[in-house]
C-alpha cells in the first residue's frame, strides 16, 4: 500500500451573535470532514478516515483552532484502527488551539492497534486564559476477537497540555507488549480526560464524585493540574465499562459546564 499524508485544518469562528461556524475547513489523504451542525449552542463536526484505518508509513497532521468566543465539538465517526506494519510505523501530530472565552470538546472513539502495529502520536493542546476544554483519548488492547490482545509492536502516545503558554501536563505512554504495566484483569481499556474551566474552581465535589465511580472493574483517579484544570485517568476491564464510565464522567462534569449537556449521539 502507498503511504498517505493526511492533513486536517479546521478554524472555528463565531459569527455576530451566538452562532459558531467553520471559517476554514480543509482535509486530504486520511481525513474527511462531515457537514457541520449547529445545535444552538455548539458547532458539531465529525471527522472520518476514508481509508478505514492507519497503514504503514501514513503521516497525519491536524491543526484545529477555536477562535475567541467560538464553540466546537469534534469527534470521529468510528474507531481509529492501526493496521499491521512490517517495518516503518505511522505517525500523528495534532495541534489544538483554544482562544479566550472559546470552548472545545474532543470526544474520541477507541484507538485499536492490530498485530505488529507501530504508532507514534503527539497531541499538543494550547488553552488561553478564560477558555474551556474537555479533551478525551482512549486506547484498546487490540482486536480481541482475532486473538490480538497486546500483539502490537510499539505505541508511543504523548499529550502536552499548555495553559497560557505554560505546560501544565505532559503525559507520555510508551507501550510494548513485553513491558506492560500491571493490571488486575487479563485485558484493560484505557482513557484520559483533560478538563480546563474556571467553573470548577468552586466545585471540588465534582472530582470526588468522579473518583467514587471506581469499582472492581474500573480504576479511576483525578489530579489537579491548576485550580481550573484537571486530569482524569481511567482503566477498565472491558470496552463497555470504559464507555459507560466516560459517559458518567462527562455527565458529572456537565453539572458545572453547560456545553457538556449537549448529546454527542455516541451512546
Amino acid at each position: 500500500m502507498t503511504p498517505l499524508n493526511g492533513r486536517l485544518r479546521l478554524v472555528c469562528a463565531r459569527e455576530p451573535g451566538e452562532r459558531s461556524i467553520l471559517r476554514e475547513s480543509g482535509a486530504s489523504g486520511t481525513f474527511h470532514v462531515s457537514k457541520p451542525y449547529w445545535d444552538g449552542n455548539v458547532l458539531q463536526v465529525q471527522v472520518s478516515n476514508p481509508t478505514a484505518g492507519i497503514l504503514e508509513g501514513d503521516r497525519l497532521e491536524s491543526y484545529v483552532r477555536v477562535e475567541e468566543s467560538a464553540r466546537l465539538f469534534l469527534t470521529p465517526t468510528s474507531a481509529m484502527r492501526l493496521y499491521s506494519m512490517e517495518e516503518a510505523g505511522a505517525e500523528s501530530h495534532a495541534v489544538f488551539l483554544v482562544e479566550k472565552n472559546a470552548w472545545l470538546e474532543v470526544f474520541p472513539e477507541l484507538l485499536i492497534p492490530q498485530a505488529s502495529a507501530r504508532f507514534r502520536q503527539h497531541n499538543e493542546i494550547r488553552v488561553a486564559a478564560g477558555a474551556e476544554l474537555y479533551f478525551a483519548e482512549t486506547l484498546a488492547p487490540g482486536r480481541l476477537a482475532r486473538g490480538e490482545a497486546y500483539a502490537f509492536e510499539a505505541l508511543d502516545l504523548r499529550t502536552d497540555l499548555l495553559f497560557e503558554g505554560r505546560i501544565i501536563a505532559s503525559d507520555r505512554c510508551r507501550l510494548r507488549p513485553e513491558a506492560l504495566p500491571p493490571s488486575p484483569w487479563p485485558f484493560w481499556y484505557y482513557a484520559a480526560v483533560w478538563v480546563v474551566s474556571e467553573k470548577f474552581q468552586q466545585r471540588a465535589d465534582v472530582w470526588e464524585r468522579i473518583e467514587a465511580l471506581g469499582s472492581d472493574s474500573l480504576q479511576i483517579g483525578c489530579s489537579e493540574l491548576l485550580e481550573a484544570a484537571w486530569g482524569v485517568k481511567l482503566l477498565a476491564r472491558d470496552s463497555l465499562i470504559l464507555r459507560e464510565a466516560l459517559r458518567q464522567v462527562r455527565s458529572i462534569a456537565a453539572e458545572a459546564i453547560p456545553y457538556l449537556r449537549m448529546q454527542p449521539r455516541k451512546w
